[in-house]
């Protein structure tokens, strides 16, 4: 198993037009409840309250009368934000091109449309590409005709590393279909060591269930988040090295991959998340093992 240590990602260019809201105005006084934009910071402002004129909405989010409050990044920046249920969403065609120097791993978590396909660049020549169907294959006609299509979501794929490259993501839903993207995570993956067998993907879900007091029960349908528990083999001399890496990540969401470099890699291994739980074990030999528990972000 391994896990990404994020770099920070620039976006350079984008075909999702950043039109979410009128651009916040220095000179407007705004009346309760308007959404702004402000472009510098490429987030969204809604006013709690009549404003003043120069009441910057970044400066003015807290205190006993704040102005403003944060709604989140505008629809192009959406697939950068911590979250995943935030998508970047634009009709037939997403195609964005962000920095990717010194990244070695790339996660596409939240993806909706037919195809999905990466290519790492050094100035305008390609130097890697890859593609992948996203829509899963369908089999019988009722399937076609009468489910709910099904659709691959989350990937990671290793990437050559190289300074000063660029990559470019495409995800084509096609003419009428809208292509989404929930987050896009990259950086250097540090090897922990071999996953076991008896791994535990769950999830978490939000949803609520209450019941009054004649036993009349009423539900509402919440989020999911992953939840995965696994351990994995390491040789003990490394004990030091993989506590340094965990420390690294302490406090911060990344990727989590519990699946190997070929063979079963199901999507329900792969979590973009943190650290709940980690307890090494050292035994007295020359192999150790790791019990982790990652709770994945939505």
């Amino acid at each position: 198993m391994k896990i990404v240590i994020p770099r920070p990602i620039t976006l350079l260019s984008t075909n999702v037009p950043e039109t979410d809201a009128d651009e916040w105005d220095a000179d407007t006084v705004y009346a309760a409840g308007h959404l702004v934009m402000v472009s510098a910071r490429h987030r969204l402002y809604y006013s709690l309250r009549a404003t003043e004129a120069g009441e910057f909405p970044p400066d003015n989010l807290v205190g006993t009368d704040p102005a403003w409050s944060d709604r989140g990044a505008t629809n192009a920046y959406k697939m950068f934000d911590e979250y995943i249920n935030t998508a970047t969403s634009v009709d037939d065609l997403m195609d964005v091109t962000t920095s990717a120097s010194r990244c070695d791993s790339v996660g596409v978590f939240g993806a909706r449309g037919k195809t999905l396909t990466l290519d790492l660049m050094m100035g305008d020549v390609v130097i890697w590409s890859k593609t992948w169907t996203l829509l899963k294959p369908t089999y019988t006609y009722t399937e076609y005709c009468f489910t709910t299509p099904e659709f691959i979501r989350d990937i990671f794929t290793p990437i050559p590393i190289r300074g000063g490259s660029r990559l470019r993501i495409r995800i084509d839903a096609g003419e009428g279909g809208t292509a989404q993207c929930g987050k896009v995570e990259m950086g250097q993956a540090v090897y922990l060591g071999e996953t076991q067998w008896d791994v535990t993907p769950s999830r978490l879900s939000f949803s609520k269930v209450t019941t009054n007091d004649f036993g009349d029960v009423s539900m509402s349908k919440g989020k999911t988040a992953k939840y995965l528990k696994f351990k994995a083999t390491f040789d003990t001399s490394q004990i030091d090295h993989i506590q340094k890496r965990l420390d690294d990540i302490d406090g911060l969401a990344c990727m989590f991959v519990a699946y190997g470099e070929t063979g079963f890699q199901p999507e329900a291994l792969l979590v973009y998340g943190f650290a709940k739980e980690v307890n090494p074990n050292l035994p007295n030999g020359e192999k150790s093992t790791i019990q982790f528990e990652v709770q994945g972000l939505i």
